[in-house]
């Protein structure tokens, strides 16, 4: 069961990271710039967009917790988004267990970081060393709470 919970914990990374599959044409920062905007994925660094959504800056967990009769797992997922507009997303602890025995990791892995932004209720990301953007998805922001692509977040 372990394998199952360790996979879905990948695709969730995976899928947050890479974004959904539509693209969209112009963006709200290429039509105030007055310019023919790129396609999306080409903007990249060029667009001069910095739109921060304030209400997403912050540090965010989601916890993963998986039970299978007497085992359970549970992983720490963050996603750091600063006002700079650049992100962290990594695994933090993870712990894992039955009644006999357990296991648990406190450590922080596989970091990834990038450049992030959003606009009309739609987060992107631009992974460090990309000069495309790809939407993660479109977002919801509730005291304290942050979803996108289902996945609920917490303001830790």
């Amino acid at each position: 069961m372990f394998t199952i919970a360790k996979k879905r914990a990948i695709y969730t990374c995976i899928g947050l990271a890479i974004g959904g599959l539509v693209l969209l044409g112009p963006t709200a920062c290429d039509e105030h710039s007055g310019s023919v905007a790129p396609s999306l994925a080409g903007a990249g660094d060029d667009s001069g967009c910095t739109d921060i959504d304030q209400r997403l800056v912050g540090r965010w967990r989601h916890t993963d917790a998986y039970v299978s009769g007497d085992f359970t797992t549970a992983v720490d997922l963050w996603f750091i988004l600063k006002s700079d507009g650049t992100y962290e997303y990594f695994k933090g602890a993870s712990a894992a267990g039955n009644s006999d025995a357990s296991i648990v990791n406190a450590g922080r892995a596989n970091v990834a970081k990038g450049k992030w932004r959003a606009e009309s209720k739609l987060l992107y990301t631009s992974t460090e060393g990309s000069s495309e953007w790809q939407p993660a998805g479109r977002y919801l922001v509730d005291d304290g709470r942050f979803m996108v692509n289902k996945v609920v977040w917490q303001r830790q």
